[in-house]
């Protein structure tokens, strides 16, 4: 009797069906989520932490003023190149004593002419400047000799060395000084001729020039010479000559 008491109430838990009552529907729509707002408490303020630096103030610059239209640029002048007679200006010989040329050309070709009582000289030169104020150079001279017993002719060639004072001046000092071959003419022979003088030097233009001076000369050996020569008079007086010369120079090439 009790085992089908048991029998039948799980029959018919078997065959019901559940349904949800009214109740639990309310439930449900009781139990949506509700949003919650944080409320401030009345009263609440924020208070400064004394301990702590305050923040620097931030300095903000003027804003920058409307630049101005600028002015219309002036044409560029062209830089003018210094000429070398810029470069070393007149008045810098004119503070020294006088006025001063740029520059010394290194080649001079000059002509002259000289004599005393019973001769005449003519003569060509040469003289390459290795520096302004000195020169190397040969000097090629015909001397064209008037004597009672007739007239012959002494040929010289005579290297030189010349020494110019101011060749940077138009008005110079210079001394020139030289020994070479002296040929005879009428079969007097040969020598050696030594030869030394100075005189001044006038510079125009830059490339030409004059020169006047006085130069000493004589012949060796003196035994040889005397043998073909006789002085008036006597003596050996007329071994030691000497001339005034003038002569005219033109300069060529670059300069020293």
């Amino acid at each position: 009797m009790r085992t089908l008491l048991l029998i039948s109430l799980v029959g018919s838990g078997l065959g019901a069906r559940l349904e949800p009552s009214q109740d639990t529907e309310d439930s449900e729509a009781e139990l949506a989520p509700i949003q919650l707002n944080p409320i401030e408490p009345e009263g609440f303020r924020e208070v400064p932490d004394p301990y702590r630096d305050p923040e620097p103030e931030v300095q903000r610059e003027p804003a920058p003023e409307p630049a101005s239209k600028p002015a219309p640029a002036e044409p560029a002048t062209p830089m003018k190149t210094p000429s070398e007679r810029e470069l070393q200006p007149e008045s810098q010989g004119a503070a020294r004593g006088g006025p001063r040329l740029p520059n010394y050309p290194a080649t001079w070709f000059s002509a002259g002419a000289g004599g005393g009582p019973n001769v005449v000289s003519i003569g060509l030169g040469v003289t390459q400047f290795v520096v302004p104020w000195v020169g190397v150079g040969l000097e090629l001279r015909d001397d064209i000799i008037f004597n009672s017993p007739g007239t012959f002719n002494s040929f010289v060639a005579t290297p030189t060395v010349t020494f110019l004072a101011l060749p940077r001046r138009h008005f110079s000092p210079f001394a020139r000084a030289g020994f070479g071959v002296n040929f005879y003419s009428a079969g007097l022979g040969v020598y050696g001729q030594w030869r030394a003088g100075g005189g001044f030097l006038i510079r125009f233009a830059r490339r030409y020039s004059v020169d006047i001076g006085l130069e000493v000369g004589g012949n060796v050996p003196r035994d040889k010479w005397f043998r073909n020569f006789e002085c008036d008079g006597g003596g050996e007086k007329c071994w030691l000559s000497y001339w005034p010369s003038v002569g005219f120079g033109v300069a060529f090439g670059g300069d020293v």
